[in-house]
């Protein structure tokens, strides 16, 4: 059966969206959103708390359910969506 996500990608006033839908289910699909940015979800010691993007993904389908929430360091708001474009384009029908 087919479920609904919707990643929502935000650093202070910029905000971007992802909606999409898939079959691989919730564990998969959070598996391979995180380990695309599994390597700038450490804080530098350069850098705050509060400088990273906050990435969440929900499965919007079905009643709301937050899936995973974490903040990538050292990217901007273009750079992770571009980055998460090119991560699902192999999957694109």
């Amino acid at each position: 059966m087919e479920e609904t996500y919707s990643i929502v990608i935000r650093r202070n006033k910029k905000k971007e969206s992802l909606v999409f839908t898939s079959e691989n289910g919730d564990e998969r699909i959070s598996g391979l959103i995180f380990n695309v940015f599994k390597w700038r979800t450490k804080r530098p010691s350069s850098l705050r708390f509060s400088d990273g993007v906050k990435l969440s993904l929900c499965r919007t389908s079905g009643g709301p359910k937050l899936l995973l929430k974490f903040r990538v360091y050292n990217r901007s708001v273009k750079q992770t969506v571009s980055e998460l474009i090119k991560a699902f384009k192999p999957y694109l029908v």
